[in-house]
């Protein structure tokens, strides 16, 4: 039928609304808490997530009920659980429709600098947190399917940020820790502080520029790029299996830096000049030791 209105000369607007499914979903619905809430605590099958500020009010939601989904809201001392789940029906879970991501999206406001703790989980969609420098305790979400980012946080303990499947990008992001988790995705941080920033990616580049980590910035990944640009720590620990390592921070000229470097197919070049494949010294108050298994390694300080 399709095909036949296709060659028919249907406008193309109404091919594309026949395989469009937001109908189901039906109207959009509301929540507004009726306590003040300091923690938020998410668990949603298919849903994006969006936490956003508001100046002033309360904590209020917006989102759309499919009708084979199964919502719940609950305030208990100063937490919102927010449980969404997807009932499987063998008839009606294959479509060829789609739904526009407007209604596949929760998206929640919050009064600025009254939120301390987020605790957020979709298995399939994007999470997105950006609070205008709030100041919160503890910062938890993550994704099975979708991408995660957050903006404009300040974080007075942990941040942990989990994708099986999608990118991580932090942007203004400062916390006492930072533990990042990605199996297939890029992972990207910007203009951030933390005391301890680790990150451990199977399969992806990972790229962190303008950042501070005071103790330690560990990086890990397994297939895939390790770019580090305009940083600052004390011991830096870069690691790939296959791709290269590139570390630039010319502001180190003239610090007493120890190097380990070690590559296994490949060279290292220690500011333009070829090192072979290792590198050792000792005595350092900076530590750079980095590794790949099949890759350049590339260090530039001055």
């Amino acid at each position: 039928m399709i095909l036949g209105a296709l060659f028919g000369g249907m406008n193309f607007s109404v091919v594309s609304n026949f395989f469009k499914d937001d109908e189901a979903y039906g109207d959009i619905k509301g929540f507004e808490a009726s306590e003040l809430i300091t923690e938020l605590s998410i668990n949603l099958d298919d849903r994006n997530i969006i936490i956003e500020y508001i100046e002033s009010g309360s904590l209020s939601l917006t989102y759309y009920e499919h009708k084979r989904d199964q919502w719940s809201f609950s305030e208990e001392d100063g937490t919102l659980t927010i449980t969404q789940k997807r009932v499987f029906s063998l008839l009606n879970n294959f479509t060829f429709k789609y739904t526009s991501r407007e209604v596949r999206t929760l998206t929640i406001f919050v009064p600025i600098h009254t939120l301390l703790v987020i605790d957020a989980h979709t298995d399939v969609g994007d999470v997105s947190v950006d609070l205008s420098d709030t100041e919160l305790t503890t910062v938890d979400v993550s994704t099975d399917t979708g991408n995660i980012s957050a903006k404009d946080l300040i974080v007075t303990q942990n941040l942990v940020a989990n994708s099986d499947t999608g990118n991580i990008s932090l942007e203004f992001v400062e916390a006492q820790s930072m533990v990042i988790r990605c199996d297939t995705g890029r992972v990207k941080i910007d203009d951030s502080k933390a005391e301890t920033i680790t990150v451990n990616n199977s399969t992806g580049d990972v790229v962190i520029k303008r950042t501070e980590a005071n103790n330690l910035l560990k990086v890990t990944t397994q297939t895939g790029r390790v770019d580090v640009r305009n940083t600052s720590s004390i011991n830096y620990q870069l690691k790939t299996s296959t791709g290269n390592i590139y570390f630039e921070y010319v502001e180190l000229a003239g610090e007493t830096i120890s190097y380990d470097l070690k590559v296994s197919a490949g060279t290292i070049y220690l500011n333009s000049y070829s090192q072979g494949n290792r590198h050792l010294t000792t005595g350092g108050d900076i530590s750079i030791k980095a590794e790949s298994s099949t890759g350049n390694i590339r260090i530039i300080t001055q």
